[in-house]
């Protein structure tokens, strides 16, 4: 798909005022389209209605749909997570999980600091469809707007598991890497890595995109989604 100069520019004032919105709004992970539609022009909620009608199956995405639905009312708000025994602060922003969610992280990490003394923390956790939207044009943009790279690392909105609560997804980031070192497999050679794909399925996660997955979606070792146990 090859989208013209004119929606270029519709998309990049929109990811400009996703960006600016950030520091304003603390709660943006959660925010709903009713809100966000207040800080765009009429024009840009238009587009996006348009471009949400897409359907990214005609561009090589294979996963399932979940749909758009609201930030559910009762979410963990998750904030400043703390290295073991030190003050260092592994959590950057506020993230948000439904609470049997947290739940099923906190017994998870718990087991893992008893077996190897490591932990995983929240680096993405539950997002609204309105900020997926956000974060989707962005990575769009940095893709020269190539549709189909773009479904290869982000899941379009209403198809992600990090909007849907019933298959809950995580995004981990370990003791030692950095938060946006998500994006690097090398997440993959940790201790961490190696001891949720022993254990993480007692605590009811998955490894939702492995090599090779049917879904048309690169390997993301740290993206893990609650099943259920």
């Amino acid at each position: 798909m090859k989208f013209s100069q004119a929606t270029q520019k519709m998309i990049l004032d929109i990811v400009a005022r996703g960006q600016a919105l950030r520091p304003m709004i603390p709660h943006i992970r959660v925010i709903s389209f009713p809100e966000l539609k207040q800080h765009l022009t009429k024009e840009q909620s238009n587009f996006l209605k348009t471009f949400l009608a897409l359907n990214p199956r005609k561009y090589g995405f294979r996963g399932p749909k979940y749909g758009i639905t609201p930030p559910p009312k009762k979410l963990v708000t998750i904030r400043k997570e703390l290295l073991p025994g030190t003050k260092k602060i592994m959590t950057r922003g506020v993230h948000y999980l439904p609470y049997n969610v947290y739940c099923a992280y906190r017994a998870q990490n718990r087991a893992m600091l008893r077996d190897v003394g490591r932990r995983v923390f929240v680096t993405s956790g539950y997002r609204s469809p309105a900020y997926q939207t956000l974060l989707f044009l962005e990575f769009l943009v940095k893709d020269n707007f190539d549709l189909r790279k773009t479904l290869t690392r982000i899941a379009f909105p209403g198809y992600s598991e990090h909007g849907s609560p019933k298959v809950q997804a995580i995004d981990f980031v370990t003791m030692n890497l950095e938060a946006n070192s998500t994006a690097n497999p090398i997440f993959e050679a940790t201790p961490e890595y190696q001891w949720l794909c022993e254990h993480a399925h007692k605590y009811g996660f998955v490894l939702s995109y492995p090599r090779g997955n049917p879904h048309g979606v690169l390997f993301e070792p740290w993206h893990w989604s609650y099943q259920g146990r």
